[in-house]
């Protein structure tokens, strides 16, 4: 799906969506042509505007979405979609798609609607906007993910609940940095269906930066303590694997990443802790290999290591990369579905004598 700035073109698109009675059942009465022409110059054809066009996946139009400020640190979102587009789950894809335009723009969400748009209400529910009272004869929903508000409170982390079942919702709220924290099932019920609830967690007073020169020994030691607790899992030694991340990594290679190689190298700070890590190796042929994420072990289930992975996905990009090669131990099959389910895909395994482990290769396009 696409959402795109209006132009004038796209008169007689706006003016099927809004002169459809049905449409505008609970919005106001239909328009009429001219009164389309003055809407679509007034919101849209404007330096900041308040919609903006929506498109289906063959770049058809389908209707519009309502995106502007709302009130300091909130901007109100919203769609108005033709008939046809109705039932197709094209209302909660671009809900995903505003909510991470808001989470990127650092604000709070609103959605406006009538007491009687029901299938507005289901999907603020299903988002996890909480329902605020009426303003000036309209329901209001609002999502909280502006920092600056859970700062002013000294919170450290953000829990939100969304139905189980709700596999974009959750999607969304992934590439937002949370974490799936715990699923209750049967948590709601009504009539004759039920729902599950999962919790998701985010943490909100850390930061990923670039490593400084001094940090190198910090970052050595993250890397160590990290892999250590693999190398515990599954039996390796100093003595059966020593070229094995955790005993081979030293201050002296992490200097040479970063001078020899030049290698964007990155930490997750907590509160001025360094608790996670990781590096990018620039390969040929708009590649890239990523190399020793790590989170401490004591930091570990906050969603930090997802959090430095999509960092990773946006840095390689920008770098130019189109492909990002990823190395794991191939027995730990529970870092192999984590990956697989940030989009990487199992591509291959190879043994060396000198690990006791077989080394499985994955890749994840950017």
């Amino acid at each position: 799906m696409n959402i795109r700035i209006m132009t004038e073109s796209d008169l007689l698109n706006l003016y099927g969506t809004l002169s459809d009675s049905e449409v505008m059942k609970y919005i106001e009465a239909p328009y009429t042509l001219d009164k389309t022409k003055a809407f679509l110059e007034k919101a849209a054809l404007i330096e900041k505007p308040l919609i903006y066009a929506a498109e289906d996946d063959n770049g058809n139009y389908i209707g519009y979405v309502i995106y502007h400020e709302y009130e300091q640190d909130t901007n109100e979102i919203g769609w108005i979609l033709n008939k046809s587009a109705w039932g197709k789950g094209f209302a909660g894809k671009l809900t995903e798609m505003l909510i991470e335009k808001i989470r990127l723009d650092g604000k709070n969400a609103i959605i406006e609607c009538s007491p009687k748009q029901e299938a507005t209400k289901h999907i603020a529910g299903k988002y996890g906007f909480e329902y605020k009272g009426q303003k000036d004869g309209l329901d209001t929903f609002e999502l909280k993910l502006n920092r600056k508000v859970f700062e002013e409170t000294g919170a450290k982390a953000l829990h939100l609940n969304v139905f189980s079942e709700n596999i974009r919702a959750k999607k969304c709220y992934q590439k937002a940095g949370f974490t799936e924290r715990s699923v209750k099932e049967n948590a709601f019920s009504y009539k004759d269906e039920t729902w599950g609830r999962c919790n998701m967690f985010k943490m909100l007073n850390g930061m990923i930066r670039e490593v400084k020169r001094e940090e190198i020994s910090l970052c050595a030691n993250i890397i160590k303590k990290s892999f250590k607790t693999v190398a515990d899992e599954y039996g390796f030694t100093e003595e059966n694997a020593p070229r094995f991340t955790a005993f081979a990594t030293t201050d002296e290679r992490l200097y040479w990443h970063m001078d020899g190689e030049h290698r964007p190298m990155y930490v997750f700070e907590v509160d001025g802790v360094l608790c996670g890590y990781y590096s990018l190796l620039l390969q040929d042929n708009n590649e890239c290999e990523l190399n020793n994420l790590a989170v401490l072990p004591e930091y570990r289930h906050k969603g930090i290591g997802k959090e430095l992975l999509e960092h990773s996905f946006k840095i390689a990009r920008s770098k130019g990369c189109s492909l990002m090669n990823i190395g794991i131990v191939e027995e730990n099959t529970r870092l192999r579905k984590w990956y697989e389910d940030n989009g990487a895909v199992h591509v291959g395994t190879k043994k060396f004598d000198f690990f006791p482990f077989t080394c499985g290769y994955m890749k994840k396009e950017l």
